[in-house]
């Protein structure tokens, strides 16, 4: 049985959050406040970032260059390729930015996925507003990506469905996984709700989970003894 994957990109594929970096460099003070309101439930992470975007002053030029200095965790690529030849289906689920994902993949020569994601629509030569292809009216978490409509339509008969992520963006998402790879937030929550999950610090750890989770033929109850029993000395939980 193989595996379909979903990875979230912002702390995740990127060790660092790039959409918070892109606001840190071109958005006015109020994006920190928006940022707080959404992390105390006043607002949905569609509104947030909605909002933050339209805070942006940046020109395509501008974006690139600090794009330039960002990169991607050099071990997503071998994952990728590893997860494609052992017949597994990997993509992009995130509410960060379509064009900055496929910048930092293209320069990292990733093999083509498939990315679900907001866009930038360019609203006057440094002025942006936020487009959200990935939406669902009956999103539970009012995401700017819904991650699990995303998921529901990867994961065909007969696959799995992996979730690799860190935040609360991936929360939802996790409750519906078969498994999960986690860090930050999202490994605290995997704890906390009893999911079936291992600590994965980044994707070279992911791939020797990976591996593990495809040779083994185990029910959901058996995920998190087995595979750390497996990997122990490289999957931290």
């Amino acid at each position: 049985m193989s595996w379909s994957i979903v990875c979230d990109f912002d702390g995740t594929i990127a060790p660092h959050d790039v959409t918070d970096r892109l606001l840190e460099h071109f958005a006015s003070p109020p994006w920190r406040s928006i940022e707080h309101a959404w992390q105390e439930g006043q607002i949905s992470s569609r509104q947030c970032l909605q909002q933050q975007t339209e805070l942006l002053r940046m020109t395509r030029a501008e974006l690139h260059r600090v794009l330039d200095a960002v990169a991607i965790d050099p071990a997503f690529v071998k994952f990728v390729h590893f997860a494609q030849s052992q017949g597994c289906n990997v993509c992009v689920a995130s509410d960060g930015f379509d064009q900055v994902i496929r910048f930092l993949l293209r320069i990292a020569d990733c093999p083509p996925l498939h990315i679900n994601a907001t866009y930038l629509v360019p609203s006057g030569c440094d002025r942006w507003l936020l487009g959200f292809p990935f939406a669902r009216t009956d999103c539970d978490s009012a995401a700017a990506t819904c991650k699990c409509a995303v998921a529901r339509g990867t994961t065909a008969a007969m696959r799995r469905l992996l979730v690799v992520g860190d935040g609360q963006s991936d929360f939802c998402v996790a409750t519906r996984a078969d498994f999960v790879f986690a860090r930050g937030k999202l490994l605290q929550f995997c704890r906390d709700q009893g999911l079936p999950h291992a600590a994965v610090a980044d994707f070279s750890v992911a791939e020797i989970g990976l591996t593990t989770l495809l040779g083994k033929s185990l029910t959901r109850s058996a995920f998190p003894t087995t595979l750390g029993h497996v990997a122990k000395d490289t999957i931290r939980e």
